[in-house]
């Protein structure tokens, strides 16, 4: 089931519902879950909370063509032997990088690099919009992993250049026993897959409650998603409580929040999405960055126990739910 069928089933359940970090920097065989192989970048990851160890995760690396836009995923063994919190999370990515997933998923065996759809959904430990990425969570606070589960990188491509560029992704995941932290963090993801944006302007997005069943949320972090004819994002809480702003669909900014911004229970969240499509067709909620767009705000919160997310879809109702 992709993206859009999970929201909408979730959605439609409750009416009767990147590449994110807090800090920002600048083959067909399967790949063991710990190695870490030679990249053409000269970027390099930062230091490890003292408590923390290291994995290191590679995605086969893969040329793509002038124009050529693709989702290239792979899937790795859990590396860590039992439940783990992260206490930091980072990627780097090589030219023509538009975002990255690192996802919990229950097939825990290695994988092949593989062609993948951009709107698959799994809960996330990490994601990215811009080459260089870095989510350190608030002391006591980490993302959960269970060590039944593997991971999944899924990486989307979109070469705008006149060049075949060489993509490299690679992953590093800080971590503690989870017994070693006093709360989870998860991902909040709020999504608009309606929006139908006609030639010249147009907007998406909408207004969504969090769940109910959500106390004392603490923002952490927040940022946009969108594609190439996305020119302006804004998202607000219901009290006019600015949660974020951005002017560009490639690369959006982290906005950082140190320390956490309380969200009153039961607030809602407005996202509104501004476009110029100056193509001759209207653009409907899709995997391509070039002939579909989105309209999505995300960010990282605790509590959550279990690493559940806060995940809603317009297309299901104005009410999020916990996801995991």
């Amino acid at each position: 089931m992709n993206a859009f069928s999970k929201l909408a089933v979730l959605g439609s359940l409750l009416v009767v519902p990147s590449a994110c970090g807090i800090d920002q920097g600048t083959s067909n065989t399967p790949s063991p879950s710990t190695s870490m192989k030679p990249a053409s970048t000269s970027e390099a990851f930062a230091a490890a909370p003292k408590s923390a160890k290291r994995v290191e995760l590679t995605l086969d690396s893969f040329d793509l063509e002038p124009g050529g836009e693709i989702y290239k995923c792979q899937n790795f063994q859990n590396p860590f032997g039992s439940d783990v919190a992260m206490l930091q999370t980072q990627s780097i990515m090589s030219k023509g990088s538009h975002h990255l997933a690192v996802f919990r998923i229950d097939d825990n065996a290695d994988g092949a690099l593989e062609d993948c759809s951009g709107l698959e959904f799994h809960a996330t430990i990490h994601a990215a919009q811009t080459p260089v990425a870095k989510t350190t969570f608030p002391e006591g606070v980490g993302a959960f992993l269970a060590a039944t589960e593997g991971i999944r990188l899924n990486a989307h491509y979109f070469n705008l250049t006149s060049d075949t560029i060489h993509a490299e992704v690679k992953v590093a995941l800080d971590y503690v026993g989870a017994d070693q932290v006093e709360t989870t963090a998860a991902q909040i993801y709020l999504n608009d897959s309606t929006l139908d944006v006609p030639p010249g302007a147009g907007t998406g997005g909408g207004t969504m409650k969090l769940p109910a069943t959500v106390s004392g949320v603490q923002l952490i972090s927040a940022q946009s998603h969108m594609h190439r004819r996305g020119v302006q994002f804004e998202a607000t809480l219901d009290d006019g409580t600015m949660l974020y702003h951005a002017d560009t669909w490639s690369e959006p900014p982290v906005k950082a929040y140190v320390p956490a911004l309380s969200i009153p229970d039961g607030s809602k969240i407005t996202w509104k999405c501004d476009y110029d499509n100056e193509t001759s067709a209207n653009l409907t909620f899709g995997e391509s960055a070039d002939t579909n767009e989105m309209c999505v705000f995300t960010g990282f919160y605790y509590p959550a126990p279990g690493g559940q997310m806060i995940v809603g879809d317009l297309s299901g109702g104005d009410t999020a739910a916990l996801f995991k």
